[in-house]
């Protein structure tokens, strides 16, 4: 079906169900927040379609980080063709997450929490990404949104985070009530101890490649948690940056 779809309910039991749509597609709390942990994934059986939705938003953006959706979730994978926006608290993304757009809020991640991408492959490497031709949309992972508690982010290895001349942010709130990202993603727990990890090892060649193709790249990350090989941003051998 071409439609819309929308669902909205403050825990979404998606035991083995298959989303066909490729209209736009909302999951959503019915109140503020999920009232607990969501699986958007495989691991309960959701299949989402191979071809792109429309407009694509998990949770709900609230008034800014103070009231936005803080129910964690996980996800395998979206595809759009405009906006694709997930707002949560933690959140662990397994999957690529694509759009095609050339203008508007590109691949939009803000977490209250920590977000952690999972690893990839050599053969099959995860995809955060705008590949709109000279598109103005950019990708911003975004932790630590409520600028409370603080919030960090993991990178797999093997993942590309690219746009074509948009801007890449991946860093923390500074205030809730700010529209765009200023402040660092901060550690907290021993778990995800830096604030920005780029990479889980290390590997020869773009372990993580990030590219903007002329694009401005921000990467901005904050220790919280003393402790020993637990920098402000860990950088693994075999990352790419590339503006």
């Amino acid at each position: 079906s071409t439609s819309d779809l929308k669902m909205s309910g403050d825990s979404l039991v998606l035991w083995n169900a298959f989303i066909t749509n490729t209209g736009n597609l909302t999951l959503e709390p019915s109140s503020a927040s999920f009232d607990r942990y969501q699986y958007l994934s495989t691991s309960w059986g959701l299949t989402l379609p191979s071809t792109s939705f429309n407009n694509v938003r998990i949770g709900k953006a609230g008034t800014n980080g103070s009231d936005q959706n803080s129910g964690g979730f996980d996800v395998n994978g979206l595809s759009a063709r405009g906006d694709l926006e997930l707002y949560g608290g933690y959140m662990w993304l397994n999957g690529n997450f694509t759009t095609s757009a050339t203008s508007g809020k590109g691949v939009l991640v803000k977490s209250t929490g920590t977000i952690d991408v999972s690893d990839g492959t050599s053969a099959a490497r995860r995809q955060i990404s705008v590949t709109g031709a000279n598109s103005t949309a950019g990708v911003t992972i975004w932790s630590n949104a409520d600028a409370t508690g603080g919030g960090a982010v993991q990178i797999g290895n093997y993942t590309d985070v690219k746009t074509n001349g948009a801007p890449i942010y991946i860093g923390g709130g500074a205030t809730a009530s700010e529209s765009s990202p200023t402040g660092y993603a901060e550690s907290t727990e021993a778990t995800y101890c830096s604030g920005l990890e780029l990479g889980t090892l290390n590997v020869a060649t773009d372990s993580v490649k990030i590219a903007s193709s002329g694009g401005d790249i921000t990467l901005k990350g904050k220790n919280n948690y003393n402790a020993a090989s637990c920098p402000a941003i860990k950088a693994w051998s075999g990352l790419t940056v590339d503006s």
